[in-house]
């Protein structure tokens, strides 16, 4: 996936790492990082964060389709600050 937002660099990469949690998006319970590390060889930042949020999924609907509730999304980014690319 591939776009070019029309700001600064510097506001949109703070802008990726501070979206949540929101008041808009309630439905994300939780973002933890799991792993962030710079390559120091090329200065990029790699991370992975767990994100945990709900669906609108009513409990008796979870219990007679097996859809879950809660469900969770791995992401995993790489910033180049020096190409400024994500």
């Amino acid at each position: 996936l591939e776009y070019e937002l029309p700001h600064a660099w510097e506001v949109v990469t703070l802008a990726v790492f501070s979206k949540y949690p929101h008041p808009l998006c309630p439905q994300v319970a939780s973002v933890d990082v799991i792993e962030r590390e710079v390559d120091v060889a090329t200065g990029c930042l790699r991370s992975t964060r767990l994100f945990v949020g709900s669906t609108d999924v009513p409990l008796w609907v979870e219990r007679a389709t097996g859809i879950p509730r809660w469900t969770e999304a791995v992401e995993t980014s790489v910033v180049d600050p020096k190409a400024k690319v994500m």
